[in-house]
């Protein structure tokens, strides 16, 4: 296992760098990992074109993510049992997405927001004011 006082140290409380998480596995669990990542995206394709058979697509994605969750809660178990919600930063994935409640381009706030700043949305602009008073 590694130290993720490495992987949430400089991140903002209530985010995790997945990148960090990522370098830090070992080559055989990332490679496992991203087998059922390309894995569980199929079957999610597969199900959203309507291919058959849809149960063996269903299948494909969910097995494929309990691959991941497995090797992430044994290799990364302070990612979810620290008691504190944290959203996965998308920088690594070239996502702009609000520092403050995680929403990007594609997945707005509920409420509809706009970007006021690099990484913050107009429903968040307040928490940049508060956090600096």
């Amino acid at each position: 296992m590694f130290d993720l006082t490495t992987v949430f140290g400089d991140a903002p409380v209530g985010f995790t760098e997945p990148a960090a998480i990522w370098a830090a596995l070992p080559p055989e669990v990332q490679q496992q990992i991203g087998i059922a990542a390309i894995t569980m995206t199929l079957g999610r394709l597969g199900q959203t074109a309507g291919l058959i058979p849809d149960h063996g697509y269903a299948a494909a994605e969910i097995e494929a993510m309990q691959v991941i969750q497995q090797h992430l809660e044994q290799h990364a178990p302070e990612a979810f049992s620290n008691g504190e919600a944290r959203l996965p930063r998308l920088s690594a994935l070239g996502i702009r997405a609000c520092r403050h409640c995680g929403c990007t381009d594609a997945i707005g706030c509920p409420e509809g927001c706009t970007w006021i700043a690099e990484e913050v949305c107009s429903s968040c602009a307040g928490a940049d004011k508060d956090a600096r008073t």
